[in-house]
């Protein structure tokens, strides 16, 4: 704690009987975590104060409550934290002015004064913890005190004497977990003072910094982020473009209208409610709020950063996202920040790895004045639970210190993860994307095909206007033709893949090399599942947890089972792992079929979770593609024969003897890895 420094108290009385001593342990050592110098109720002038009877109290004569009450008044309250288990307690003596019935324990006796209060004055704020986990002995449950708890949680229901939300948990760890997150948002609730952020001067404008230091930093960020590759995989199309010339404003919905209508929209809902980037960036900056934007697997979230950052460099693309003074773009992807260093000096150890001389106090200056707008990528790609929360502290705690910046945080769906504890605390607008629709994804390939075809020209030509012109009606009319394409009935599958940037990109290559997609569909499906299970994390320097080639081998069985067998589009995920474990021993020894599951669900994107402990392939066509693979390697033509005609197989028929090549490799590779084999698994293959 700061010495020069004014701090605010604030007061919590827990509430709890004695068999919940473990947790009242962990709420004392959370406290004191978040009280620490540099942490977050030090950065914001406030500290905490657990009031705990057994430590605040003198032992005085008279009722035990009574005295207990009268030395820690309710007035002083700031945050009341009750956690019951298997005890309710026993009664102290008090009457209820309510009901004039006694109290059956000093738990209840102290949540009820603190919830008239709260009725009363607003606080104390209430947060209660019910334990759920099965006692060492049955001999350990009273059943009167069990029935005291029961009929005490009950009237936490909505039209009950005391209505409001509790927190079940199982584990000490995840009290923890749990407190530690909700004593947050207080601390932040009770700062607002402290996080209100000045606004600029109006007597002149704010101008980026002039100096060498920054001029070679944006220098790098226009390097870095101003050109993109449009890959080609084995091709030769890998296109070198500048990011301005194709990039395609996302859509978003903004998450509070999701929770108000208390269900998801219709997508012509969407459509009404949807907000532009720009518009999304300047609701965060109007709110002095951090900005967090969720999305599924490929849908231009980096792509979106990288256009921010290079829209701050100059007026004109300041003007485009509605910034109203400079700010220094600091594009970072999370998974190579070190959390356990403070801010700027984790910034500095990752503009070292960058080859950039730029050391902590750059960083502090730029986040002070002018400002920078922080640009933090990938909060899922933090492969390790733990490093991801303590990425989403290290967030929260700059925040509120760093007034005059703006932070944007990108993640996918999958990879936030608030039940454990791996989400932001800090105040934050948050930012659904949505899937493309028909006419993004025109312009999208309109500018797509406008920039591989300048791409070829020759040098003498990007100069003559005539040829330029052809190069722009070509670019409309190869996009008009694949819309067209992906309108018909039959090519339902490819235009709800066509809703994703990365997928439609792939399209985009494809009809460029092949002149079509009616004859290449094998090829295509190959690519996505391919990009999605290891190539994007290659290009990101993210070692996959295996191969394309093996997970397909995993991958493929599992869809013909799901396809054949199982006929649901989803599948229990205890059902699932029972498919996979036996060809995962041999893919990969050692890796459980829960660590594959996930990692295809929240790395790869090609399954997806459809409720609760269930799942889906992300797009049936990846199901069917999958199953014709392994019904052309296991050669099951009689198979097809039986369901010939049916709807359920009408996806697998055209693609039987398809990518022969690819089944060939992929199952070199399964022998390579199975030889010698066991009588077992020579009877499997047959």
């Amino acid at each position: 704690m700061n010495a020069n420094k004014t701090y605010t108290k604030l007061r919590i009385f827990v509430a709890s009987p004695k068999d919940v001593a473990a947790e009242r342990k962990r709420l004392h050592e959370v406290v004191d975590e978040l009280n620490r110098t540099g942490n977050l109720a030090d950065e914001l002038g406030l500290t905490l104060e657990v009031f705990d009877w057994q430590t605040h109290v003198t032992p005085l004569m008279g009722r035990p409550e009574e005295r207990i009450l009268q030395q820690l008044a309710i007035h002083t309250w700031d945050i009341f934290v009750g956690i019951l288990w298997l005890r309710f307690g026993t009664p102290t003596g008090g009457i209820d002015p309510q009901t004039g019935k006694p109290y059956d324990s000093g738990t209840e006796e102290e949540f009820s004064l603190a919830y008239d209060a709260w009725k009363k004055n607003g606080r104390p704020k209430i947060l209660f913890y019910r334990c759920t986990r099965l006692p060492v002995s049955l001999d350990d449950i009273d059943p009167d005190q069990h029935k005291r708890i029961k009929a005490f949680f009950t009237q936490f229901d909505a039209d009950a004497t005391h209505p409001g939300l509790y927190q079940p948990f199982q584990t000490t760890e995840e009290f923890e977990r749990h407190v530690r997150q909700d004593l947050t948002k207080q601390l932040f609730d009770y700062g607002k003072d402290v996080l209100k952020k000045e606004p600029p001067p109006p007597v002149k404008e704010v101008e980026m910094p002039k100096d060498e230091i920054t001029q070679h930093y944006l220098n790098f960020v226009r390097r870095e982020h101003g050109r993109i590759k449009l890959f080609g995989f084995l091709s030769h199309a890998n296109i070198d473009v500048r990011l301005l010339d194709v990039f395609v404003s996302l859509r978003f919905s903004e998450y509070w209208h999701e929770m108000e209508m208390k269900r998801l929209p219709t997508p012509e809902e969407r459509d009404d409610l949807a907000l532009t980037p720009p518009e999304v960036l300047e609701r965060a900056i109007q709110k002095q709020e951090s900005l967090l934007i969720l999305g599924g697997p490929g849908s231009g979230k980096t792509t979106l950063l990288k256009y921010f950052a290079v829209c701050c460099l100059d007026p004109e693309g300041r003007e485009q996202i509605h910034l109203k003074k400079p700010l220094i773009p600091i594009f970072v992807p999370l998974r190579q920040i070190d959390p356990t260093k403070p801010f700027t000096e984790s910034l500095a150890d990752w503009a070292r790895a960058n080859n950039q001389k730029i050391i902590s106090e750059n960083f502090e200056a730029w986040l002070q004045q002018p400002g920078a707008l922080m640009l933090l990528d990938g909060l899922d790609e933090v492969s390790d639970l733990q490093t991801r929360r303590q990425i989403c502290d290290w967030i929260d705690k700059a925040t509120p210190v760093y007034g005059t910046s703006t932070f944007v945080v990108t993640c996918r769906f999958t990879g936030y993860r608030e039940a454990e504890g791996v989400s932001l605390q800090s105040p934050h607008l948050r930012a659904n994307v949505i899937d493309l629709n028909p006419e993004q994804q025109h312009t999208f390939l309109r500018q797509w095909f406008r920039a591989a075809l300048l791409e070829s020209l020759e040098e003498h030509e990007t100069s003559e206007s005539v040829r330029l012109q052809e190069i722009e009606y070509e670019a409309v009319a190869q996009a008009k033709a694949i819309m067209e394409f992906l309108s018909k009935e039959e090519n339902r599958s490819l235009r709800d893949m066509a809703s994703i940037p990365v997928l439609l990109q792939i399209m985009a290559i494809v009809w460029k090399e092949q002149g079509s997609l009616s004859g290449e569909r094998v090829e295509l499906y190959s690519r996505c599942i391919d990009y999605l299970l290891d190539y994007r994390d290659k290009m990101k320097k993210i070692e996959p947890l295996m191969s394309a080639a093996k997970a397909r081998l995993v991958l493929r069985p599992l869809a013909l089972w799901m396809q054949n067998d199982w006929q649901k589009d989803e599948a229990p995920r205890v059902n699932i792992e029972k498919q996979i474990a036996t060809t995962l021993r041999v893919v990969r020894p050692g890796t459980q079929p829960i660590e594959f599951l996930e990692n295809v669900r929240d790395r790869a994107g090609v399954l997806v979770g459809s409720g609760a402990d269930t799942y889906t392939f992300q797009h049936k066509s990846f199901r069917e593609f999958l199953a014709a693979l392994e019904i052309a390697n296991q050669h099951l033509v009689d198979l097809l024969i039986e369901n010939f005609g049916s709807e359920w197989f009408s996806g697998c028929r055209w693609r039987k003897s398809g990518n022969g090549q690819r089944v060939e490799e992929e199952e070199n590779i399964r022998g390579g890895m199975m030889n010698p084999m066991t009588p077992t698994q020579t009877t499997e293959r047959k």
